[in-house]
């Protein structure tokens, strides 16, 4: 369960509306015409989407109209405070700062002297483009970076370019430009040493040609308990 999910007691007193519930998750924006779904995931890895919270049953019930009339029968509405001890989880006060049953993403890396994408970097770009659409008030930062093979020049380009291939992937899965942020540094801010005594060291240029992927709440925080830090193994570390 995801370190950002709270206790459902958390949250009593309040009213939502359960859209439905599926094994394998949706996106989002799979429930067309509604506006305000949210998710979480019970004991048993269920996906329920809801729309909420309420402050009382009557508030809720002509949601549950609309909800309905929009092709889900199943709707309903739901007191927390039934929950009180079935060891479920929401989202803290319902605001939209969870992601549920994604995996972590991971930053992507290149092939040397190129910026186009390998098959398990869209991979990784399509859980990040899902996790955007899911939270429209986040944001992404990519940041660039090449290995230090070539001018200083020549790989600060190459970075652009690298970012560029991200951004577009991104646009193309429906993301504003205007959520993406970039930023390129060529080969200035290495993670891995990219020589062993005066030796190229494979395994370390391919941890530096990498784009990092962070996602950024609202409030500028970056949420770290969404990406997996790159692993560099303790040879190759400054």
């Amino acid at each position: 369960m995801a370190s950002m999910l709270f206790l459902l007691c958390q949250t009593q007193g309040q009213v939502i509306v359960q859209i439905a519930a599926y094994e394998t998750p949706v996106s989002i924006s799979y429930f067309e015409g509604l506006d305000g779904v949210n998710s979480y995931t019970d004991q048993n890895d269920i996906r329920h989407y809801y729309i909420g919270g309420f402050s009382s049953a009557e508030e809720a019930e002509p949601v549950v109209q609309q909800v309905i009339a929009a092709g889900y029968p199943n709707a309903r509405v739901e007191n927390l405070s039934s929950f009180k001890d079935c060891g479920c989880y929401l989202p803290d006060s319902f605001t939209p700062k969870t992601i549920t049953n994604l995996k972590k993403l991971k930053s992507i890396f290149f092939d040397f002297d190129k910026a186009f994408l390998r098959g398990e970097s869209e991979v990784q770009l399509s859980i990040l483009a899902e996790i955007l659409h899911e939270q429209p008030s986040y944001f992404t930062e990519i940041r660039a970076h090449t290995d230090s093979k070539g001018s200083l020049e020549y790989n600060r380009e190459l970075s652009h370019s690298r970012a560029a291939s991200v951004r577009k992937y991104l646009s193309s899965k429906g993301i504003s430009l205007d959520r993406i942020r970039t930023s390129t540094s060529g080969e200035e801010e290495p993670i891995a040493k990219n020589e062993l005594e005066g030796k190229d060291t494979q395994e370390g240029r391919q941890l530096n040609r990498r784009v990092e992927l962070l996602v950024i709440d609202e409030t500028g925080e970056v949420l770290n308990d969404l990406v997996e830090k790159i692993f560099v193994p303790d040879h190759l570390k400054y």
